[in-house]
């Protein structure tokens, strides 16, 4: 699946790669399945390929799993293994029981996401016994651990992804109209039905773009159409650039990150972000009315528009929103991955 998860796993391997260790990845895909991202060279990529992982495994699917990637790593006998979200750290975890390899959890999202999800506070409880099970558990931001029990804390390391720095003299921006963009999966999670709806609130001539593919996808046309929108869809693409460069503002409209990739990229290149001062990754990374604008609460299509407003009314230095987000190299994302190790 396109994603920041993929996309940083893949990173991860790269640079560890790159300095000398040997990795391995283990996904549940299926042989004929194909990365949407490159895929380092001298990583070794091995498929499970063990029942659909877009639907719910039966019991059976799951002990084969478990058997499958026990197999795996009696074979590899890995110093370290790393499993991406809690469900698959979950799998590492008892496949790998006995094995004496040291075990890594890697959260993606902030635990705001049990706020929103169904049987979130019971998901949660479970969800942190497992994480309890790890050698460590590495977290987005220091701010993140704060929301965890206090008796998980010590195994905590922060472990931000890295953003790719660029020249700031290829800007596009158009002057007629104010071209807002929107890049990610199209679920519950991104809230994007609020960003269309906060376009009926905004002037003529802003206009919106949106990338991604996703569960909400047909809704969300549906919805623009109904509105009589200027929005454009377009499905995901590996090279962003160009839209990044001719954009007045990138809006996240999430009811929950982890480390927002797209925000951050965003920033590098010195376009400013809106998003929600309630939703978790947004605030970490944005300054208000110098990197963007942190529009009121949550999931307020009122306040989104406002926000927007704003934005295209303050005049943004982007040497100023680049620099926010300097400390994000590819040399420190390495660094704190090989500490989280030790």
């Amino acid at each position: 699946m396109a994603g920041g998860v993929e996309k940083m796993s893949l990173d991860l391997a790269r640079g560890l790669s790159e300095k000398g260790y040997e990795v391995v990845i283990l996904s549940l895909d299926k042989e004929p399945n194909t990365p949407f991202f490159e895929w380092p060279a001298s990583v070794i990529w091995i498929k499970i390929g063990i029942g659909d992982p877009n639907v719910r495994a039966s019991f059976i699917s799951r002990i084969q799993r478990l058997k499958a990637i026990r197999k795996v790593a009696s074979e590899v006998r890995p110093s370290i293994g790393i499993g991406f979200q809690v469900g698959s750290f979950a799998l590492l975890r008892m496949a790998t029981l006995g094995l004496g390899i040291r075990t890594i959890a890697a959260e993606r999202n902030s635990p705001d996401l049990f706020n929103y999800i169904r049987g979130g506070k019971t998901k949660r409880i479970f969800s942190n016994l497992i994480l309890f099970s790890a050698s460590r558990v590495a977290v987005q931001f220091e701010s993140y651990s704060l929301k965890y029990p206090s008796w998980l804390r010590s195994k905590m390391v922060v472990t931000p992804n890295w953003v790719e720095r660029v020249a700031l003299d290829t800007f596009l921006r158009n002057t007629d109209t104010f071209q807002i963009l929107f890049i990610g999966r199209l679920t519950f999670q991104k809230n994007v039905m609020v960003l269309i709806n906060a376009m009926s609130n905004l002037p003529e001539n802003f206009q919106l773009t949106i990338i991604g593919d996703g569960p909400d996808l047909k809704n969300l046309e549906s919805r623009a159409a109904r509105l009589h929108q200027k929005v454009i869809f377009l499905r995901p693409q590996t090279d962003l650039k160009s839209f990044y460069s001719s954009a007045n503002v990138l809006c996240m409209p999430s009811r929950w990150e982890g480390f927002p990739n797209v925000v951050a990229e965003a920033l590098a290149r010195g376009l400013p972000v809106v998003g929600f001062e309630l939703c978790s990754g947004i605030p970490e990374l944005i300054t208000h009315d110098i990197s963007g604008i942190v529009a009121k609460g949550m999931d307020n299509s009122e306040s989104l528009a406002l926000a927007l407003i704003r934005a295209s009314m303050t005049n943004f230095s982007p040497l100023d929103i680049q620099t926010s987000v300097k400390g994000y190299s590819f040399e420190q994302f390495i660094r704190n991955w090989e500490d989280a190790f030790k």
